[in-house]
């Protein structure tokens, strides 16, 4: 579960929420199932205080987003 501790758009940064995401979740896996996603996790994200500027935060580091979840769909599934 995990939510913004500051809503402030202009202190948000994309880079470090996907590094962030990535660490904790490869330091889950490490300690759980050797085999990746322990069974039955499910994540809950509360997007509280999300606006329209942090989408377009978003959207201008779409090669981040982009070579993300191509990180996840290899590691992953």
């Amino acid at each position: 579960m995990s939510r913004m501790i500051d809503e402030d758009s202009s202190k948000f940064d994309v880079v470090n929420v996907f590094k962030w995401f990535f660490m904790n979740s490869d330091a889950n896996y490490v300690t759980n199932n050797p085999r990746g996603i322990p069974e039955g996790e499910i994540g809950i994200m509360d997007f509280k205080g999300f606006t329209w500027w942090h989408l377009m935060k978003v959207v201008t580091n779409l090669s981040t987003v982009r070579t993300s979840l191509r990180y996840v769909q290899v590691r992953v599934f």
